[in-house]
């Protein structure tokens, strides 16, 4: 073919048929449509990156609280200006997120793409889902916390404030927490996706994720209980009066302690309205009244009276709550809306979060520190007015304890519940209300001293009643030790210590120096020095069969829906008791659950587990609250 030369005339182009023109012109558009739009992912994709890293830099951060508010952990729990950073940190991480979700709305398209391509392919696919789950906890979880900030950082009464979270916004509260659980399915299906590229880093939340929203379903129900709970226990439209029980866990009772002092509050709108406190004694009836006490109560401390005092006698607070009004009705006219119970112990723990309190009739201030030596002196001492200074004293420390909960400002509140959970989980606390709705609520919060079998589960309960008329629980130390074997059997040892002499001059002069033991075969009494006599009951599921008992002779019996075996032990200064029990349990439990007994405070647990010729401990450590173990897995705790 010939070259075409300068000067040379041109053919015309044979034009395009009118179809090829269309589709040339299509083909152009699209790759400028093509090159626009890579630019414009490019860009995308590193404005979302961008916005995604900010994100989950405001959410490790919240997270630091979100989880320990949710596990009421208050060692974690922020303050005014921290619950503030965490309600801006939960809105500008949800605005993130939302902007990152517009930045990648295209990726919808991709999902071809994501079931070819082998790495990234469940990432491409399930990445939309994992930005959805992510926005929509960020925002519920801010919206909870929105409804709680008068708790939080609020002031004035901390049962106005309770009450406006709980009750006047319980509807929106109970939205959030709804919508939080909602999304626990889709957070653990997305737990199981194979995560790859940068997705992955954003994915390492979820198991964390799901351990607190794990935790929402309980907080839920807490929150419903509240709802219900909270004006009828504080007196919201119509007064109501409360029984209020001082427990001396120096003489150990069922319930938590011998019923030294009690009193009556009457409450209104949230604020005490009446307040009286006094010796128990003063609530004997008059004349004497003979009533017919239980029968452990009667051989092991001779008496033929059963008054106020002595009610506490069933370990289960409900009974003893209903025996303590129902005495109070009959000896002395005297009607209430509930019971509560408090020990030594609760208001040490109050002052531990309160600080300080100066009270009249004491020459120091009162704090965690001093409190026993220097209360103990006062109301346990010799002198012949000491039924007069329970009825000041303690009056006064409990008045004063009860104004201040109520008057604690938003900085108080973690340490106060911190100490209130404590005083929860070792029965210092303990609370009973007639109307329905308080008793779920002090249920909920697991203040209701109820003791309740788990299905499936072996259940062990050690209670013990010091009858011997002396205080001597400083001096006492008590040691329990489940062994399971190998073939399913348990035995159950049960060692209780005098250590009277170690205390010798370190608390009240009184403790252990007086004791008057009774002796049911000769109807005699015995005065002695220093020995602690204890009916103990040790509670175990029906259908359980004991096989042998060292160290006592049972009394077996059904109490509270349980296999009840009865005994006495006493213990000299300076020796130690033990008693042993092989029983083979009913069933095949997969763990068991150890009741704690409020007023025990040198308290220690072991719960060990046959391996072999070795074995595992499944629990070991002082027996603070109600502790289960699991048999499937030595390292597995339920407390």
């Amino acid at each position: 073919m010939r070259v075409p030369r300068l000067g040379d005339r041109l053919l015309p182009m044979r034009r395009l048929h009118l179809t090829h023109r269309r589709a040339l012109i299509a083909l152009i558009v699209l790759a400028a449509l093509v090159a626009v739009a890579s630019a414009d992912a490019v860009l995308r994709v590193r404005d979302a990156r961008a916005e995604a890293k900010a994100a989950m830099a405001l959410l490790d951060r919240s997270r630091a609280t979100l989880g320990p508010l949710l596990r009421f952990d208050t060692s974690t729990w922020p303050g005014r200006e921290g619950y503030a950073q965490l309600q801006d940190d939960l809105r500008a991480a949800e605005g993130h997120l939302r902007r990152t979700d517009e930045r990648l709305g295209y990726l919808q398209w991709f999902d071809v793409l994501g079931r070819v391509v082998p790495r990234y392919g469940q990432s491409i696919r399930n990445g939309p889902a994992l930005l959805d789950l992510t926005i929509t906890v960020t925002r519920e979880a801010g919206g909870v916390f929105a409804e709680a900030e008068p708790l939080f950082v609020g002031t004035g009464n901390s049962g106005d404030r309770a009450r406006d979270v709980f009750v006047e916004r319980h509807e929106a509260l109970d939205g959030h927490l709804a919508r939080l659980e909602a999304v626990r399915a889709e957070s653990q299906r997305l737990a199981g996706v194979r995560w790859a590229g940068p997705m992955d880093r954003a994915a390492r939340i979820l198991p964390e994720l799901d351990a607190d929203l794990a935790r929402v379903t309980s907080v839920r129900s807490t929150s419903a209980r509240l709802a219900a709970g909270l004006e009828p226990l504080l007196g919201y439209g119509g007064p109501r009066s409360y029984i209020v029980l001082g427990q001396n866990e120096q003489e150990i009772r069922p319930t938590g302690g011998f019923l030294g002092t009690m009193g009556v509050v009457k409450v209104a709108e949230g604020k005490i309205e009446a307040f009286e406190y006094a010796s128990s004694y003063e609530y004997d009836p008059k004349p004497p009244k003979f009533r017919v006490p239980p029968e452990d109560f009667g051989r092991g401390l001779g008496s033929r009276y059963w008054y106020v005092r002595d009610a506490n006698w069933s370990p289960s607070f409900p009974e003893a709550a209903g025996a303590v009004q129902q005495f109070l009705r009959e000896d002395r006219g005297l009607e209430a809306d509930g019971v509560i119970a408090v020990d030594t112990e609760m208001l040490r723990l109050l002052l531990e979060a309160l600080g300080p309190m100066d009270v009249q009739g004491i020459d120091v201030p009162l704090t965690a520190e001093n409190f026993y030596a220097a209360l103990e002196e006062e109301i346990f001492g010799e002198e012949t007015e000491i039924a007069a200074k329970k009825r000041t004293i303690l009056g006064r420390v409990l008045q004063q304890s009860i104004d201040r909960v109520q008057a604690a400002d938003a900085d108080k509140v973690p340490a106060l519940v911190a100490v209130l959970r404590r005083g929860v989980g070792g029965r210092h606390l303990q609370i009973f209300g007639n109307d329905p709705r308080v008793e779920a609520m002090a249920e909920a919060f697991g203040a209701d001293g109820t003791m309740r079998r788990r299905d499936g589960r072996d259940f062990v309960a050690v209670v013990d009643a010091n009858v011997s008329y002396s205080k001597m629980g400083a001096a006492i130390s008590r040691e329990t030790t489940y062994l399971r074997r190998g073939d399913g059997r348990v035995d159950l040892f049960v060692s209780w210590r005098n250590d009277l002499t170690q205390f010798a001059g370190q608390r009240y002069k009184r403790l252990g120096q007086a004791a008057t033991l009774y002796d049911a075969t000769s109807g005699t009494y015995t005065k002695t020095k220093g020995v602690y006599a204890n009916v103990f009951r040790i509670y175990l599921p029906l259908g359980s069969t004991v096989e042998s008992y060292e160290g006592f002779t049972p009394t077996f019996r059904l109490e509270l829906g349980m296999l009840v075996l009865v005994g006495r032990v006493e213990v000299v200064d300076g020796e130690q008791r033990t008693i042993a029990i092989t029983y083979r349990p009913a069933g095949t439990p997969t763990g068991v659950d150890v009741w704690k007994q409020g007023g025990q405070g040198r308290d220690r647990l072991r719960v060990l587990a046959a391996n072999g010729r070795q074995q595992d401990a499944l629990f070991d450590a002082a027996f603070a609250q109600d502790t289960g173990a699991n048999f499937a897995n030595a390292a597995t705790l339920t407390p």
